[in-house]
């Protein structure tokens, strides 16, 4: 597979890190390197090949340097490791908390080797103007598209033409126009379905790689529960440790305050109040994770009160309340029939305020 090659994009230099590059290295004629997010300082990989993504990378490519750059733009990973390794024909980027439940991963890289596509990508689709990031490529194209990033293929000529796009845009931005620069999920989708290139989901090639279940935002499937589950082929995001994960909400959860000292009403904002949600989703699934029952009984308090602070669509906002008062219900009567009833308040119902933007 010497038209391939596998980055693993990163900035920690950690176990989850190091075992993902471990894992693709082991797969025969299979090249892995690591692009590292090196832009708050160096990431030692014990040896493992990498490739630095920094300010001086960014300065000779020529291109805008955002200042959450290793989180908005994952194309400049493909930039980075195109200017260093150009003589591939498809490069594959893959986070570390993506996981190729497989178990041969050399029979999946290969399933894709003869396919002449430029991006391959998880939930790749047209975007209505309701998409956080359709605002950003609106005014530039004539149709906006967008994915996810944390696996994605592109071509070696998909990459030389988006960094000549990003190039271009790049000398007209400044710190003060940093919101308006379009992340790598619309920029990348956008501007190769507009150019003729042929994008193509991940699942469009007769089998399902992924689905809302095992693909997924700001709720984990526990590392732990991973070796319980068959291999089946199947793309899973985010696959991380438990205790990390469950410190963090603890963390979260701690931060959030009452309306009035000592009342019933929970102020929590909308960032917050999506990923307390799905985490309490995640929490309510997991039998690994039940002797953590303080956090998902918390976070059942919160979980799906988060559309009716949506802004852009005022006219939705009663019809979502409802929604949300449902499936708040629904999430509290999941975990309540996991977790022990004695740790349940007497009455565990709680109102939710979303605190607005302007609020």
């Amino acid at each position: 597979m010497k038209n391939t090659l596998v980055i693993v994009r990163t900035h920690l230099a950690d176990a989850p890190s190091f075992d993902a590059f471990d894992r693709y290295a082991a797969v025969p004629g299979l090249d892995v390197v690591f692009c590292c997010d090196e832009i708050a300082g160096p990431v030692e990989t014990a040896g493992r090949a990498k490739v630095v993504l920094d300010a001086a990378a960014m300065s000779e490519l020529g291109l805008f340097a955002h200042p959450r750059t290793g989180w908005l733009c994952g194309d400049y990973f493909y930039y980075t490791v195109r200017r260093a390794r150009p003589g591939y024909r498809h490069y594959w980027m893959v986070e570390p908390d993506v996981r190729i439940h497989a178990e041969d991963l050399g029979a999946f890289f290969k399933s894709f080797e003869k396919e002449k596509v430029d991006l391959l990508a998880v939930k790749l689709s047209p975007k209505e103007p309701s998409w956080n990031w359709h605002a950003t490529m609106a005014d530039r194209y004539e149709a906006v598209h967008g994915c996810v990033f944390p696996i994605t293929r592109l071509s070696g000529r998909a990459i030389d033409h988006l960094l000549k796009a990003r190039r271009a845009a790049s000398p007209g931005m400044d710190l003060s126009l940093r919101f308006a620069w379009p992340n790598d999920e619309a920029f990348v989708a956008t501007e190769l379905a507009n150019n003729g290139f042929a994008c193509r989901d991940l699942n469009e090639f007769g089998r399902t790689l992924y689905t809302n279940r095992t693909f997924r935002n700001g709720s984990i499937h526990p590392l732990e529960a991973m070796a319980e589950i068959p291999f089946d082929g199947m793309i899973w995001h985010p696959v991380k440790t438990a205790e990390p994960w469950l410190d963090s909400l603890e963390q979260s959860v701690a931060q959030i305050g009452f309306a009035e000292a000592g009342g019933p009403e929970l102020v929590v904002d909308r960032p917050e109040a999506w990923r307390l949600a799905t985490a309490g989703r995640t929490l309510g699934e997991q039998r690994a994770l039940r002797h953590a029952s303080i956090v998902p009984l918390t976070i059942a308090r919160h979980a799906y009160a988060v559309r009716c602070w949506n802004r852009r669509r005022p006219e939705l906002v009663a019809q979502n309340a409802t929604m949300d008062d449902r499936r708040l219900m629904e999430v509290e009567d999941l975990l309540a029939k996991r977790f022990p009833l004695k740790d349940l308040p007497e009455d565990h119902r709680m109102s939710v305020h979303i605190a607005r933007p302007d609020a």
